[in-house]
């Protein structure tokens, strides 16, 4: 995955859609997660509402979540942020392009963590 190409130290964890990344984070309280990144046109759920689910629930809320989408409409991206969204990213076309968007995220996040 791009974060292994750009980051020995990390885990990362796949979802095949929105209500298993749910199910799994709502299963534990004390969870060591420094971010989400959500697809918005996963099946199921749909990512607004899976935002709106994890910004309601105490142990969540202050993970940051990084939206990816094909859509760069603004209004679409204002529901985001205003829901809670971190950043918003148009979905990248190749792999290089993801990597690059996981390595700003991890920077801007190691940043924070030496503030």
């Amino acid at each position: 995955g791009a974060v292994k190409a750009v980051e020995n130290d990390c885990q990362i964890k796949s979802f095949d859609s929105d209500t298993a990344l749910l199910m799994e984070l709502l299963k534990y309280e004390n969870l060591n997660v420094d971010a989400i990144f959500l697809d918005i046109n996963m099946p199921q759920v749909r990512g607004l509402k899976c935002l709106n689910v994890l910004k309601c629930h105490k142990h969540l809320k202050k993970i940051p979540v990084y939206i990816l989408s094909s859509s760069s409409d603004t209004e679409l991206m204002n529901e985001y942020y205003e829901a809670g969204a971190a950043n918003y990213f148009s979905k990248p076309n190749t792999f290089l392009g993801f990597t690059e968007i996981v390595l700003q995220v991890l920077k801007n996040l190691s940043t924070k963590t030496r503030d």
